[in-house]
């Protein structure tokens, strides 16, 4: 039950840092958003970023994260017609070790 409990309090504060610094860029007009192949395929080549993980956003949209090995990282929104959009950018990326919550384990 924690462990679930972490995770879901995890994907909430991660959330809420998208929802906050993607409503600060569109307040701005400064999401840059294209086709899909475009948008991913400037990420390889200007930035080395490679996709890291990704989820369903909702019943019509996907989010993908890319990291590069320098730390760099960019939060992808695609929609079903292929439209993506860069929703966050930023720099030193770092993976966490999953620590089980479970004293059995």
């Amino acid at each position: 039950m924690l462990s679930i409990l972490a995770n879901r309090f995890g994907i909430c504060a991660l959330a809420a840092a998208f929802v906050s610094l993607s409503s600060a860029a569109i307040a701005q007009g400064v999401v840059p958003c294209g086709d899909r192949e475009t948008v991913v395929g400037m990420l390889a080549k200007r930035y080395q970023e490679t996709p890291r993980a990704m989820g369903l956003a909702s019943r019509s949209g996907v989010m993908e994260i890319y990291v590069s090995k320098t730390g760099s990282w960019t939060v992808l929104m695609t929609n079903t017609s292929g439209r993506t959009c860069m929703i966050a950018v930023g720099e030193n990326w770092e993976d966490l070790k999953r620590i089980s919550l479970d004293p059995a384990a």
